[in-house]
């Protein structure tokens, strides 16, 4: 009977397991940890077990298939024979050697990197394919982004995704291992305007709109919105009232709301970074930044932070960690994600995440006549773009600006043009 022609690694408690099956009977065994050496192997034995199905491949008699499969397919060469030049064929192998040989770079980025390759490796499993570097076109990634798409992925993530894969073809090619980044021939998604925030008000009337929208468009409404002061005042008294005053999650969302740190930025927050007599709190961002050099910022403690902050200090049965999850362990943003969604699930607030406290904050200062300038070193925003993304202001707000700018305007009767004429020109 012959042996299935493509099964993939089994997942396993542990990792993965390799397998194969030969007469009837299924023969797996144990491969580690990593997905990718794990996708290597299978790939291995398949071949081994097409080879010897065609009588191109012996075994040897005094072992068993199973035995000479898995130690052809798992063996680990002798230190003094492996070359230092690795070749490699395959996209597997490129992946591979970019986990073993990527560049200094932050925690969180490398982290994200990890999830942009995990996503393509998704990809291959779906289709279930392991293609030649060389033969890997613009279509490929085409594909991919339609793959990506079609999971309701934003196109900025898409980008990003790219963008890890180009960096790494470019070490690729640093290497010698392949000559032409083809990723930099693959055309990037429109990035989302940046007009689409809106207030709680617009979030219901666009959803009223649009009677027929896709759950990606409905979830893509909901996220993009920024609260008023009232608003977050109001989110955190929902908190209050369904788990009361001393839950972990209310120091944890005035954190937020006050200071508008970055989830991996409050999380990791230490208590030697808050200064009580300076009432002041240091951030360091750990999230690679546009000169590839981590920044720490200062950020001044409002009357209420700095009140949540001494109470928590008083509760706190830690002395490392500001902010702590439930039994008082460090909290993790899986604990924290789960306990939010289920605070905002049904009401006027669901669809939104942690980043609306930046987006909010930042339209808050903005609204109340703070310079952009101040506004950028309180978030740690670092590139024009950023500023631009961030420009935005309450509809009232944009009026009365507006209205103001209007009144300073010469009122001189030749120079104004009727509106026609002024929208040809």
């Amino acid at each position: 009977m012959a042996a299935k022609p493509y099964p993939r690694p089994l997942s396993h408690k542990k990792g993965f397991r390799a397998h194969f099956y030969w007469n009837g009977k299924q023969y797996r065994r144990y491969v580690g940890r990593d997905e990718y050496v794990a996708n290597a192997i299978q790939i291995k034995i398949n071949n081994l077990i097409l080879s010897f199905k065609y009588g191109l491949l012996t075994i040897p008699e005094n072992i068993s298939l199973p035995d000479y499969i898995f130690s052809e397919a798992i063996a680990k060469p002798d230190p003094e024979e492996i070359d230092n030049h690795i070749t490699f064929t395959h996209l597997s192998h490129l992946i591979r050697y970019y986990q073993e040989n990527t560049p200094t770079k932050a925690p969180n980025t490398l982290s994200t990197e990890k999830i942009h390759l995990r996503h393509l490796q998704n990809f291959l499993n779906h289709k279930r394919t392991n293609p030649l570097l060389e033969s890997i076109n613009v279509g490929f990634f085409n594909e991919y982004k339609q793959f990506r798409r079609s999971q309701g992925v934003l196109g900025n993530t898409i980008n990003k995704e790219l963008g890890t894969f180009q960096v790494m073809w470019q070490l690729a090619i640093e290497g010698e291992y392949i000559t032409h980044n083809i990723v930099r021939d693959v055309k990037r998604e429109k990035k989302q305007s940046n007009h689409h925030f809106r207030t709680t008000e617009q979030v219901q009337e666009a959803l009223a709109k649009g009677k027929h929208r896709s759950t990606s468009e409905i979830q893509k409404i909901k996220r993009f919105r920024y609260l008023s002061l009232q608003e977050i005042e109001e989110l955190i008294g929902m908190a209050k009232d369904r788990w009361g005053q001393s839950h972990w999650i209310i120091p944890v969302l005035i954190g937020f709301a006050y200071t508008g740190m970055r989830r991996s930025e409050l999380v990791n927050l230490q208590w030697e970074d808050v200064d009580f007599n300076e009432e002041t709190i240091v951030v360091d961002s750990r999230k690679q930044s546009v000169d590839s050099e981590s920044e720490s910022r200062y950020i001044d403690m409002t009357p209420e932070i700095k009140a949540c902050l001494l109470e928590q200090k008083k509760r706190s049965s830690s002395e490392t960690w500001v902010f702590l999850g439930p039994n008082g362990i460090k909290l993790n943003v899986h604990t924290l994600r789960g306990a939010f969604l289920s605070m905002i699930a049904g009401t006027k607030f669901e669809g939104i995440g942690f980043h609306v406290f930046r987006h909010s904050l930042t339209s808050n200062l903005a609204a109340a006549g703070v310079e952009p300038w101040i506004i950028a070193r309180i978030l740690g925003h670092k590139t024009q773009e950023m500023h631009e993304h961030y420009k935005h202001l309450f509809p009232d707000q944009r009026k009365t600006a507006m209205n103001k700018l209007c009144e300073e305007i010469p009122k001189k009767e030749e120079e104004i043009l009727p509106l026609e004429d002024a929208l040809e020109d």
